[in-house]
């Protein structure tokens, strides 16, 4: 059996699942919104065995033969009413570090068979790590600031440009279903912004603001490199974030073929991080040189296989099968 990790609305995954009932293989999709029932673990000189309950159908560890971990993660039905307890709002924090060692051991063991992506990996994903392991394999980044002070960003503003983002991940508030507060992608800081800031605050991310000929989503499975060139600057409106879209004038991708120097540095990143898939983002400047971004272990793939008849979903699902 072919187990995956995703959650009920992504693409991709229905996609590849298409292929495996295709190739009339076996499959299971625990979905992030699935509460698991009951947990049986046996540990031993001898073996090991898993089993877990999940709408009342068995997973059994000994069945499972490859594992993708594409998002989400695993929840299991806690039936413990806090307001029942004295304590039990402690009781519950409790059990939640209880889970997440227990959650992260059932990772392991699935991981343990032939797999894609990682639970861990997404879950301790570094962007400022990613950065420097980057520089350590030969490839060039933004310059990058981390900043808790004001005066000290006006003064960078002096003499550049600068862009924001998320630390870690976007967020998206729905604050009693009247005001939404979201954060998606980079964002060009303006002096005005200062204005309306503090002395100083919680420390974040600044790069360096690089004018670029084009965008390039880079996927990576198994140290094969799909590459695409994303003609962001022909649109206003998806200068700074490509995903940005204007359905009267889409933005412009096709396949793209990375220097080798490039792709090199790039499988060496993957060495180095212990991936074997990844979603890179890199940008070239008006020097024409190559620079990373950012890496997403779990990122979308979607558009760049439908765009440049890559068939990712294909390729997947055949590494999962074989």
């Amino acid at each position: 059996m072919i187990l995956i990790i995703s959650n009920f609305l992504d693409v991709s995954t229905q996609m590849v699942v298409d292929w495996m009932v295709y190739y009339k293989k076996e499959y299971f999709i625990l979905n992030q919104e699935d509460k698991i029932e009951e947990i049986n673990i046996s540990l031993s000189s001898e073996k090991t065995e898993l089993l877990l309950t999940v709408d009342k159908q068995v997973i059994d560890l000994s069945s499972i033969y490859s594992f993708w971990y594409r998002r989400g993660g695993l929840v299991y039905d806690m039936p413990l009413i806090k307001t029942k307890y004295r304590y039990g709002n402690k009781f519950i924090s409790h059990l939640s570090s209880e889970w997440k060692a227990l959650s992260e051991f059932i990772h392991v063991m699935f991981e343990s068979k032939k797999s894609l992506g990682s639970y861990q990996k997404e879950c301790y994903n570094n962007k400022l790590k990613n950065l420097l392991i980057a520089v350590n394999c030969g490839l060039m980044i933004p310059e990058t600031l981390v900043i808790s002070n004001k005066e000290k960003i006006a003064f960078c503003l002096q003499n550049r440009s600068l862009i924001t983002k998320s630390l870690n991940e976007d967020i998206y508030f729905n604050l009693e279903n009247k005001v939404e507060f979201a954060n998606f992608g980079p964002m060009v800081v303006e002096a005005t912004h200062l204005e309306k800031m503090n002395e100083t605050f919680f420390p974040t991310l600044l790069q360096n603001y690089i004018e670029k000929l084009y965008e390039l989503r880079i996927f990576i499975l198994h140290e094969k490199i799909y590459s695409s060139a994303i003609f962001s600057q022909s649109n206003p409106m998806s200068v700074i974030d490509s995903r940005i879209q204007d359905t009267d004038n889409p933005v412009r991708m096709v396949p793209y073929q990375l220097p080798e120097k490039i792709e090199s540095c790039l499988i060496e990143y993957m060495r180095m991080t212990k991936q074997n898939t990844a979603s890179i983002d890199m940008i070239v400047n008006k020097k024409n040189e190559y620079i990373f971004l950012e890496s997403n272990h779990v990122g979308q793939f979607g558009y760049l296989s439908y765009n440049c008849n890559y068939h990712l979903e294909h390729e997947i699902a055949h590494y999962l099968i074989s």
